[in-house]
């Protein structure tokens, strides 16, 4: 069975900083754009063209996580636990141990080939050269193939005026930069054309705007690009599923996963509020909230979907809802 998207392609034509929802660390960047951090921006910018839009727009399309991508090859994270990968070229045992532990992501033609139960025994030449992406062909040695590279930059916060202190206060802040084919990649999940153009509308307004930290000096922006009709080989029924978007279980659907035969990881999510509506709110910080990373293999009897959930702090009666999406788009593998 093929499992249909729109894929989305996201090439920056500015550094990227993405936080990690911590209070004055800089010095590290997400390299994984998240899906509710995604579609809250989408729906920031949607909001400001239609005010009546609330949750019923949000429950009314799925998107990903946002993901690296180079050319024509589209990456997926490496499914946690992942058993049926090896290396020819490389010995059993720790050092195989090692290199399979460095892998952060797999192209997707390997990855269609593992989540429906084929092995694979790959060679380290399939690797890039800082090991945390493996292609389905060999790699050249050129030093052009790279998909993306990090930037110290330092900057200096000034002293409040009410402060003791005179002397600027030195910080860092990563930025990535993206080679020229590469970026970052969505899948949106649509069945309704007039959903789906309010979300390319809100997409065009997002790419100017730009995503992540530093927007206000022109971090973040991007240019993006459609390709409908991509499509997945997907196993069908077998219980199993792999989430490409953060994942926040309704109650009955938590009671029906089996965690004991699921391979899972989880990942605290909250940060500062980013208002559309009033300026004053953007000091703020959203409630927090666990939710599973990408990635994750759960083994359920059920279809999973996710909830929306509201993070607006409860001492804030003024505020608006501040919703955080964490329905996923699932794919279904074998049994692991």
């Amino acid at each position: 069975m093929r499992k249909q998207f729109d894929l989305i392609k996201l090439k920056f034509t500015s550094p990227l900083h993405l936080g990690r929802g911590q209070t004055d660390f800089y010095d590290k960047s997400e390299t994984v754009l998240h899906s509710d951090t995604l579609k809250s921006a989408l729906f920031s910018c949607a909001i400001r063209q239609d005010k009546s839009l609330g949750i019923e727009f949000l429950d009314s399309f799925k998107i990903s996580s946002a993901f690296p991508f180079s050319g024509d090859t589209y990456f997926l994270p490496k499914p946690i636990g992942l058993k049926n990968l090896s290396f020819k070229d490389c010995a059993s045992g720790p050092k195989m141990h090692k290199t399979l532990k460095k892998i952060q992501y797999l192209d997707i033609k390997l990855f269609e080939k593992l989540i429906n139960g084929t092995s694979i025994a790959s060679f380290a030449s399939h690797l890039s050269k800082n090991k945390k992406f493996l292609y389905s062909e060999k790699q050249s040695d050129s030093g052009n193939n790279w998909i993306f590279k990090s930037e110290d930059q330092q900057r200096l916060v000034m002293p409040d005026h009410n402060s003791s202190e005179t002397d600027p206060t030195p910080y860092i802040v990563e930025r990535l930069y993206f080679n020229d084919d590469a970026g970052m990649y969505f899948l949106l999940e649509c069945d309704k054309n007039p959903i789906k153009e309010k979300v390319i509308s809100a997409l065009k307004i997002l790419q100017d705007q730009g995503i992540g930290t530093d927007r206000n000096v022109g971090n973040g922006q991007f240019q993006y690009e459609i390709t409908s009709n991509f499509s997945l080989e997907v196993h069908e029924n077998s219980g199993f599923y792999y989430n490409t978007s953060l994942y926040l279980p309704e109650k009955q659907e938590f009671s029906q996963i089996a965690l004991d035969k699921s391979r899972y990881s989880v990942i605290k999510r909250g940060g500062y509020i980013s208002s559309p509506e009033n300026d004053n709110f953007l000091t703020y910080r959203k409630k927090w909230i666990y939710m599973f990373e990408e990635g994750s293999i759960f083994n359920s009897g059920v279809s999973l979907e996710g909830k929306i959930i509201d993070l607006k702090p409860k001492t804030e009666s003024e505020l608006h809802p501040i919703y955080r999406d964490g329905r996923s788009i699932m794919i279904p593998v074998t049994t692991p």
